[in-house]
């Protein structure tokens, strides 16, 4: 039997390509109650995306996710993540963002302004495309029971608003409002075991896969 002493070689003996997503998020993405030693929808969506695409090696590159952590912290401390993938020859396919949802009540009672808050999501979105301008990007419109003025604002205007000139190469993702519901979260915000296979899903059918 042969043996395999590291993933690097196994993916070169079967012939697959090895392809790398990063993701950037709060307690949604590094995971929660059920799936925080999990992380979240990151097992699933890596599994999804193998079985779909049997020729590819999906593997996570790099996950920038603290719970509780809001758009502008974010903004504040992506170059100093980014500085951390350095290794030239391991380029993301995908940047997978889901941030805003700490930023809801902020957006619904008016303390968080719309300029304040697209300057941080665009300031994102570019210092990612400066390190890689060949990765898309995309951005999940948050769901939150509760901030559906704040939620308004946020997915249908601001999301867009800042995707639009960067069409090229970011998308609007999924909208957590369509698919995650009190039966599938914990506490009207965050996805339990199911919500987190909904998130992997939906993730997959934006990225086209």
């Amino acid at each position: 039997m042969v043996r395999y002493f590291d993933q690097w070689n196994l993916v070169f003996q079967l012939g697959l390509s090895p392809m790398y997503l990063v993701a950037i998020g709060d307690s949604k993405t590094v995971g929660f109650g059920c799936c925080a030693a999990t992380g979240g929808y990151q097992p699933t969506i890596i599994s999804n995306l193998n079985a779909a695409l049997p020729t590819k090696d999906y593997q996570w590159l790099g996950v920038d996710a603290v719970g509780g952590v809001t758009t502008h912290t974010v903004a504040s401390g992506i170059d100093a993540f980014l500085a951390t993938l350095n290794n030239q020859d391991k380029l993301p396919e995908w940047v997978l963002i889901n941030l805003g949802s700490n930023d809801l009540q902020g957006a619904d009672n008016g303390s968080l302004t719309k300029a304040a808050w697209t300057a941080d999501l665009a300031y994102i979105l570019d210092a990612v495309h400066a390190k890689w301008p060949a990765v898309m990007v995309g951005v999940m419109r948050p769901y939150w029971l509760g901030y559906n003025t704040g939620m308004t604002r946020m997915d249908d205007t601001w999301i867009p608003e800042v995707v639009a000139s960067r069409s090229a190469w970011a998308i609007v993702g999924p909208d957590e409002r369509v698919f995650l519901e009190e039966g599938v979260t914990v506490d009207v915000t965050h996805p339990n075991a199911a919500g987190y296979v909904l998130t992997a899903a939906a993730w997959q059918t934006a990225m086209g896969y």
